[in-house]
C-alpha cells in the first residue's frame, strides 16, 4: 500500500446493506484508486435511526472488516451516509456588516475569506428544535449590498455581505447512536455525509449541476433527494417511503415471505408493464404448505409500478411546492438499489418529463474488478470516499473552482460539522 497516499474509507449505512469502500490516490496519476470492499447485511437500523446498537456495530465490523482485509491496511476514521426520515431540510439567510480591522462596522471594506466564514457563521445561527442539530451548511449564493447572484465575494468591496445557505439537519440521538456503534466496530466517524449529496458527488458531472439537475437516490426505507442549479445544491430531502414498501406489497399480494417477495422483485421484476409479457410465467413456491402457484411477468409488474408510480410522484409533487421542478434542465439521474429496477427510466421520463438516467459511480477506478462498482447500489459508498479524498487533498475536483475561497469554506466545513 505505500505507493497510494491519502488513503481514506467511506462506508454508506443502508437498512438492507452496508457497503465499505477503502481507496487511495495513486502517487503520479491522483487516480482515485479502489483497495477494497465490503458489503454484508445491515442489521440493527430501521429508517435512519439506530433500533439494535449490538447488532448494528456488529455489522458495520463486519463490512469494515472486509474492505480493510483486502486493501490491506484500515484507516481509523470514516466518512459515514446518514438519511432517514429525521433528516430536515431548510435555506437560511446569513448577514454582516463588512469593515477593515479595527474600524466600525458598516464602512466601505474589502471582503476577506474571513468576512466569509463569519457570513456563513451567521446563516446557522438559527434556532433548531430541541434534539436536532446542523449536519451541512452549504453555500449557495451570496450578495454585496445590492449586487445578488455572486459566487465569491472575496476581494469585493461593500458595505454589507449576505449569504443564501442550505442547511441540512438531523436528529442528535440518530448521530449519535451511529457514532456509537462505529465506536464499538473499532472505528471513528471523521464526518457524516447526506447520502444523496454523497450519491451525487459520485454520479453527476459538472456540467450538470451547472445546469440545473436532481438526483433521487432510492433505498429500501427512504428516498433522498438533491437538486442542483448554477448556486449549488437548492433543495434537499427525504421521502420515507422506498423500494422496501415494494417487496412489501408483493409478499402481501402474493402471500409468501419478505425474502421471497425480494428475490422475485429482482430476479424477474419491472416498473414499466408495457415491456413486460403476460404469457411469460414463474413459479412461486407456496407458505405453509400452501400450493406453489404460477404468477406472471404482467401481474408482478403491475404490483411494482403501482407503488413505484407513487413514489416518484410524491417526490416530484414535493418539488413543485418547493419550486425547483424548474431547475431539472439536464433531468433527474435515479441512483440506490431501487434504481436497479427495470422499466424505472421510461416511468420516470412520463411522470417528470425530463430526461432521466440510472448513475454509477465514477471517478474512481478498480484495477482488480472493474465492473463491481458499476451498480447504482454503490454510488452512495463511492461518494463518500471521493469527500474523504477532498478533505486529505487527493484527487483533482474542484468543487466551485474558486481557489484559496474553496479552501477557506472546506475548513469552515470541516470545523462545523
Amino acid at each position: 500500500m505505500a505507493q497510494y497516499q491519502s488513503i481514506v474509507m467511506g462506508v454508506d449505512v443502508g437498512s438492507s446493506e452496508i457497503c465499505t469502500l477503502v481507496a487511495g490516490s495513486h502517487p503520479e496519476t491522483e487516480q482515485i484508486v479502489l483497495l477494497g470492499m465490503g458489503v454484508t447485511p445491515s442489521t440493527g437500523l430501521r429508517r435512519g435511526m439506530v433500533v439494535d446498537i449490538d447488532s448494528m456495530s456488529r455489522a458495520i465490523g463486519d463490512s469494515i472488516e472486509l474492505a480493510v482485509k483486502e486493501a490491506g491496511v484500515h484507516p481509523d476514521q470514516a466518512y459515514v451516509s446518514i438519511a432517514g426520515e429525521h433528516i430536515v431540510s431548510l435555506n437560511s439567510t446569513g448577514v454582516i456588516g463588512i469593515s477593515k480591522r479595527g474600524n466600525a462596522p458598516a464602512t466601505i471594506a474589502e471582503i476577506t475569506e474571513d468576512h466569509v466564514a463569519q457570513v456563513l457563521e451567521a446563516a446557522k445561527a438559527m434556532k433548531l428544535p430541541e434534539g436536532r442539530e446542523i449536519i451541512h451548511t452549504i453555500p449557495q449564493q451570496f450578495a454585496v449590498d445590492e449586487e445578488h447572484g455572486i459566487l465569491n465575494p472575496v476581494g469585493m468591496t461593500g458595505r454589507r455581505l449576505e449569504s443564501q445557505t442550505h442547511l441540512i439537519t438531523g436528529s442528535q440521538s440518530a448521530t449519535r447512536n451511529l457514532v456509537h456503534a462505529f465506536t464499538w466496530s473499532g472505528t471513528k466517524v471523521r464526518q457524516f455525509v447526506f447520502s444523496a449529496l454523497a450519491a451525487s458527488r459520485s454520479t453527476l458531472s459538472k456540467d450538470e449541476q451547472n445546469i440545473g439537475v436532481g438526483l433521487l437516490d432510492i433505498g429500501r426505507d427512504a428516498t433522498t433527494c438533491v437538486v442542483f442549479n448554477e448556486f449549488d445544491v437548492q433543495y434537499s430531502d427525504v421521502l420515507s417511503i422506498a423500494s422496501g414498501a415494494i417487496s412489501s406489497d408483493i409478499s402481501q399480494l402474493l402471500r409468501i415471505t419478505a425474502s421471497q417477495a425480494d428475490e422475485l422483485k429482482i430476479k424477474y421484476g419491472s416498473c414499466w408493464v408495457e415491456d413486460t409479457a403476460r404469457d411469460k410465467l414463474f413459479e412461486v413456491k407456496g407458505v405453509g404448505g400452501r400450493p406453489d402457484e404460477n404468477v406472471s411477468e404482467t401481474e408482478l409488474a403491475e404490483y411494482i409500478e403501482a407503488r413505484m408510480d407513487e413514489i416518484l410522484h410524491l417526490e416530484r409533487d414535493r418539488m413543485f411546492r418547493a419550486g425547483v421542478l424548474k431547475y431539472l434542465h439536464s433531468g433527474i439521474v435515479i441512483t440506490g438499489g431501487g434504481a436497479r429496477l427495470r422499466g424505472l427510466i421510461p416511468l420516470a421520463e412520463k411522470i417528470f418529463q425530463v430526461p432521466v438516467r440510472i448513475g454509477t459511480p465514477r471517478d474512481i477506478s478498480d484495477p482488480n474488478n472493474p465492473a463491481r462498482l458499476q451498480d447504482s447500489a454503490y454510488c452512495t459508498a463511492a461518494g463518500l470516499v471521493l469527500y474523504a479524498m477532498e478533505d486529505a487533498g487527493g484527487g483533482r475536483w474542484n468543487r466551485k473552482q474558486v481557489g484559496k475561497f474553496l479552501g477557506r469554506i472546506k475548513d469552515f466545513l470541516k470545523d462545523n460539522f
